[in-house]
Parts: C-alpha cells; structure tokens; sequence
C-alpha cells in the first residue's frame, strides 16, 4: 500500500477541503512568514471522546450498546485510523454503509451529509507519511487498533451505565 507524503497534491473538490486549502495557503504566505507553523495532517480517529464527525464514532458507539452498526465506507479497503486517548468483544453485526445510508441518517444527523461529501476518502487505501512529523517531533505513539478499539468498546460501555 502506497503511502500519501506530504508533497501530495491537494486539489480539493469539496467546501470542507476548499477551505483547508485557504487556510493553509494562508499560514504560509509571505504575511505570516515570521511565524513557524507546521500542519499535521492524521487520519480519521476514533477513542471514547470521538463523536458523531468521526468515521469509526458511531460504529463504536453501536458495539458497545450491544447494537447493530454501520461502518462508512468499504469495509474490503485498508484504511488508517489513529486512536484518540488508545475491543474486541461483541460480535454483533458491523455493516458497511455508503451514501444514500449516510443520506438518509442525515436527515436527523446533519454531521452526516458533510460525510457523505468526504466519502470519496474511503473507496482507496491510504496511509499517511509519518517522516516530516518524526524528524521535526519525534517518534510517532501508536497504540495497536484491536488495543484501541478494545479500551474504546471499554470506555463507551462504561459511559453507557
């Protein structure tokens, strides 16, 4: 699987992106050069304070009362998630959802029809580059996914009582 360096070409085609775009332009204008900014990009995350705008959100949410969940997007196509703070255990059914779902959860989540406008980042593998943030940084902390989502499933739980 081939990794997104920060040298990608950004060439959004929806609002959400547009203004990223701007707005990075902007902080490294000639305006703003006396100040030392740096953007890290992640990927979509997910933990026990994700909410509703996370991809990976409500599907936790959904396990951990023990209910069917939807997951957004292709199920088949890797795809990189960072865990917020850091589940296995129910096997309850997870289902793949696409656009017209998310469409019709939209009507009563508005947060969804900003997802089914970014749904495109879910029909390709992608990986992000982690070189620039580790040379400037240092090492990047992951916690392993089936660790996060274990003490997700956890948390949710416990705030579900």
């Amino acid at each position: 699987m081939k990794e997104v360096t920060e040298e990608h070409s950004k060439q959004p085609h929806i609002r959400k992106g547009k203004t990223r775009l701007a707005y990075e332009q902007m902080l490294f204008s000639t305006r703003w050069s006396r100040a030392q900014v740096m953007i890290v990009r992640l990927p979509d995350y997910y933990g026990p304070s994700a909410n509703q705008a996370s991809y990976l959100g409500s599907t936790l949410e959904a396990i951990a009362k023990g209910k069917m969940a939807f997951f957004i997007g292709n199920m088949k196509v890797p795809r990189e998630y960072i865990y917020l703070p850091d589940a296995a255990g129910r096997s309850k059914p997870v289902l793949a959802i696409g656009k017209v779902g998310l469409s019709v959860i939209g009507l009563g989540v508005p947060v969804m029809k900003e997802i089914v406008e970014m749904l495109y980042l879910t029909e390709n593998p992608l990986i992000l580059r982690r070189q620039k943030y580790v040379e400037r940084i240092g090492p990047v902390v992951a916690t392993s996914f089936e660790e996060g989502i274990a003490l997700t499933i956890k948390e949710l739980e416990l705030q579900g009582e």
